[in-house]
């Protein structure tokens, strides 16, 4: 995790982690530990997030299955950990990626209308705008993330927008 953050500027804002070991069939003994979806939901509750429109990825059926288990889509990255090929609706994933790059232009090409792409002006820099927050977490000008599930709080004015440049 450290070096996410010292070779790409990657800043975690929770780690999730499921203190309890499993059964003797090997199955969770609690609601938090994989397949089940107690983390992705508690993480969801606490970050306000739409597991409707969020994305698991792992490395094992076990983390697709608490994607789809928790409502999101599971994506399997398959890096040789799945041992146990035990299939099932909720284990089928919604692709399997046999590296991080192609992953991340299937995820980037699935949500490619809920980014934002302007070469004429900068981002906004609303705080509770998602081009505000990526533009301030310094994303390539004219490129805005996904947006943030948190609404804008009522009453607030709306996003900045800059001038056109001349």
């Amino acid at each position: 995790m450290r070096r996410l953050k010292d070779d790409f500027g990657v800043t975690l804002d929770d780690v999730a982690v499921c203190p309890h070991a499993p059964d003797a069939q090997g199955r969770p003994g609690c609601l938090c530990r994989k397949p089940a979806p107690g983390m992705l939901t508690r993480a969801a509750r606490a970050h306000g997030l739409d597991l409707a429109r969020s994305t698991m990825v792992g490395d094992l059926l076990d983390d697709v299955e608490a994607g789809h288990r928790a409502g999101a889509s599971g994506l399997l990255l398959d890096t040789g950990g799945e041992t146990t090929w035990r299939r099932s609706p909720l284990r089928e994933p919604d692709g399997v990626f046999s590296d991080w790059p192609s992953l991340c232009d299937h995820l980037l090409r699935a949500h490619a209308s809920a980014w934002t792409v302007d070469a004429q002006e900068p981002p906004p820099r609303d705080p509770f705008d998602a081009a505000g927050a990526a533009a301030a977490a310094g994303a390539p000008k004219g490129l805005s993330s996904m947006p943030m599930s948190s609404p804008r709080p009522a009453g607030a004015a709306p996003a900045p927008t800059a001038p056109a440049s001349a």
